[in-house]
Parts: C-alpha cells; structure tokens; sequence
C-alpha cells in the first residue's frame, strides 16, 4: 500500500490549493533599486498595518498557507519583488514551529533554505528565512500578532548571477530589504481567535467511524481499515512529488508549491492478511478558499484542469451528488504506476469556508466498489 499512498497524498493536496494559484515569475533583467521618489506610504485597508512600498501595490487573495483566509499585497520592480502577506487564522497560534515549517519548505524540494535568524519588527519579535528558489533568493520575514501570521517578503532574480558578477548589485539589493522590513509597522491588533477542541478540526475515529465536528461528517470504514500514522504521510509525500513530475518546468513548480502547502486532515487504508503490494487507501484534505460564491464545481473543474496537463494522469467527467442535503462534486480518473493501473476518485465539498477534499484509490474494481459504498454513506450534520 506504501507506493500507492505516496502518489495520492501528492493529489488530495493539490486539488484545492491549486485553486487560485498565481505565477511568482518574475522577469529575467538585471535588479536596480528604487528610487526615494518611488516611495509610498501604505495602509491596509482595515488599519491594521503600515509600510512603505516602491510604489504602488496591487493586491490579491493568495492560497499560501493552510487553514486561513490569506490577503497579498505586492509591488514588481526590476528584476524584483516586494510584498506582504496576511494570513489569519482562525485559532489562536499556540505553535509558531507550524508557520516556520512552511517558509522552511521541504528538504527535497526546489527550495533551499539557506539562512535562518531572529529579527524584530516594530519592536514585535519574528524569524527571517532566506531561500532559494529557481535561480532566486526570497527573504522572507515572519511575525506572529494574535491569531494574525505577517509575512514581509523582499525577492531577487537572477542570484547566482548577481553573486558572482555584481557584488554591489547584492549589497543594494540588502539595504532596500533591510529598509522595507524597517518600515512595517503594526497599527492594530486583530481580534482575537479562539482555540479550537483537541479534535476539532482533525477529527478523530472512534468504533471504526472517521467523525469531524469542525465540518459536520463522519463516515464509516470498511472493517479491517487502520488509520495511517502521520510518519507515513510525510515521507510519502516527498516520493509523491518526484512520481507526478513532468518535463514541464511550470507545471513542476506549480506541483511543488502545491505539495508544500497541503494539509491531509485524515488518512485511513487496509492491507489484507498476507497481501504485501496494492491495497486501499482514503485520504481528506482541507484548504481554506477565497471569500466569495465558490462551489465545489469550481474547485474540482480548477484542478481537473491543471491536473489533466500531466500525462500519467487520465480523468473521467466532472459529476456532483447529494447526500444528506449537502451537494458534493467528484470525478474519476486513472494513473498508470509501474505497470499498475490504480483507480481513484476526488470527491469535493465545500464546509465552513474550506474545499474538503476526499480522495479514494485502489488497483480492482471489487475494492472501488467498497470505496464507492463508503463515500456514499457520508452523513453530514
């Protein structure tokens, strides 16, 4: 069952938070710092903060991060880019390890993490990362307000290049990073969040029955299924990268951007007695979406439409159903692993705010159906 869960962590992941997505590509010229004339002085539209941009800033909702409603504010100058985002949460933050994990990124990703420090902002403690990424370096720096993640970012192209042939081009490129990070200032504190029961937002299994009061369902496993340990969903995670990976350097990015950000809320799959090899598996992920009339249509229909540009994977038609008064959508579709054809089906619902995501996978039509009668008795609250 090992080889099929590390393709399928990978693609539960990916369906929601591809939704949304924006290009982080920035033109290939050489950098020069702004000029003091450029200079603007920015408020957040609820007050919340100030900092002074190279200009004018444009700003969009972003799907950086799990578990939150996120707002980006950025400005392009040459060869560079400046930006802040937010992110709030709806809980209290007791853990700020969660947040640094994913600046850190993962250790066999395109990402390399090459420096990590204390900072201040307006007297507010933070962390500050430096990566590099496809030829960039992002600087990134991290503070924690309440319930509230800001994320002061300041990214240069063309790092190697500027490394070895313009070290004063690096020296600028550090001082209009320090001055930007040194602007930002906290005008307000948001409210604050409220901390959520033990398993409340995971949800928990009891008798054989997955049940999730922070999305109102719970469905029962097939005897003889266990719950997967969260050591074999990260380290299926890496190797389900490197399985779905193209020629395509876009589409790779994209993928591992995606996996980055994903959260498998719950994994659950079952291994007959004596069988070493195929098996199934179930596994539900959850990704905050943008404010606003989204279904669960849009969503599917968003990554059906990234993810059917890679070739290994071959999708079926986008169907919904209802069940229990509450309208889901799904698609089938087929990977092509080694010789063995794997069956799957996505299925999406839109709760509180999230697009949950369950995908279900198997290599034998007798194990899709008990898949399909599982899904089917879904109850919703």
């Amino acid at each position: 069952m090992n080889r099929l869960l590390l393709l399928f962590l990978i693609v539960a992941g990916l369906v929601s938070a591809v939704f949304a997505q924006r290009s982080d590509v920035i033109k290939a010229v050489i950098y020069a710092p702004p000029k003091p004339s450029e200079f603007r002085e920015f408020i957040a539209p609820d007050k919340s903060f100030s900092i002074v941009f190279a200009g004018e800033p444009e700003s969009n909702l972003d799907d950086s991060a799990p578990r939150g409603t996120i707002i980006n504010y950025s400005v392009e100058n040459a060869a560079s880019e400046s930006a802040v985002t937010i992110l709030d949460f709806e809980y209290v933050i007791d853990d700020p390890e969660f947040v640094y994990k994913l600046m850190r990124g993962d250790p066999g990703s395109s990402r390399k993490l090459v420096a990590e420090r204390e900072a201040k902002s307006d007297g507010v403690s933070a962390r500050e990362f430096e990566v590099e990424h496809f030829g960039s370096l992002e600087v990134t720096r991290v503070l924690i307000v309440g319930n509230r993640v800001y994320q002061l970012r300041s990214k240069v192209s063309n790092w190697q290049f500027l490394s070895k042939r313009f070290p004063a081009k690096i020296a600028e490129f550090r001082a209009e990073t320090a001055r930007f990070f040194g602007s930002f200032a906290v005008l307000k504190k948001p409210a604050p969040g409220r901390k959520p029961l033990p398993d409340e937002f995971l949800g928990a299994v009891n008798d054989g029955v997955y049940d999730n009061p922070y999305f109102g369902f719970r469905l029962k496993l097939p005897d003889g299924w266990t719950q997967l340990e969260q050591e074999a969903i990260d380290s299926g995670k890496k190797t389900g990268i490197e399985l779905l990976k193209t020629d395509e350097e876009s589409f790779d990015r994209k993928l591992e951007t995606s996996a980055q950000k994903e959260v498998i809320i719950f994994g659950a799959g079952n291994r007959r007695p004596g069988q070493t090899t195929g098996g199934s598996v179930l596994l539900i992920s959850a990704f905050r979406q943008p404010k606003g009339p989204i279904t669960s249509g849009d969503v599917i229909n968003t990554s059906v439409r990234f993810l059917g540009a890679n070739p290994k994977l071959s999708f079926g038609e986008v169907k919904s159903m209802t069940r229990g008064g509450v309208r889901m959508s799904y698609v089938d579709f087929r990977t092509s692993l080694g010789g063995v054809v794997i069956k799957q089906r996505m299925i999406i619902v839109m709760r509180n705010g999230f697009s949950v995501t369950m995908v279900v996978a198997c290599n034998n039509d007798s194990e899709f159906k008990e898949l399909e009668t599982m899904i089917d008795g879904i109850e919703f609250e």
